[in-house]
């Protein structure tokens, strides 16, 4: 028996009050997806590399109130060759225009990517601490 108090069945119809646990534990499940779904932001940055530039920047990375970068963690992956060949790469927070809010995430690499036009491709997420 489960936790909802549901029994195994194998071909027999279910009954009102069996088919009303189950509504209640998909309930339950949609309700953990949907708060684990408003922790997470992904995405993906591709950039034009030019030999010299090292830091990246992604104007929307999809969350708009954070106040306190301490709030996230910031994980970035390279995901073309020349962003591999220029890693490590790291990803943080960035409050561009001084107002409190940080509304951009800058892409930092260890060593400028060369130079190509859309050559630099990494994928980028936010988790908010829980």
């Amino acid at each position: 028996m489960s936790w909802l108090g549901l029994t195994h069945k194998i071909a027999e119809p279910l009954y009102p009050d069996e088919w009303n646990l189950v509504v209640d534990g998909l309930d339950i499940l949609k309700n953990y997806i949907d708060s684990e779904k408003a922790r997470f932001f992904y995405g993906v940055g591709e950039f034009d590399g030019n030999g010299s530039t090292t830091e990246f920047v992604v104007s929307n990375h999809g969350v708009s109130d954070i106040t306190d970068p301490r709030e996230y963690i910031v994980v970035v992956t390279p995901a073309s060759q020349d962003a591999i060949n220029s890693s490590p790469v790291f990803g943080y927070l960035s409050d561009e225009d001084n107002d409190g809010v940080y509304e951009a995430l800058r892409i930092k690499f260890s060593s400028p990517p060369p130079s190509g036009t859309k050559n630099v491709v990494v994928v980028w997420k936010l988790e908010k601490r829980p």
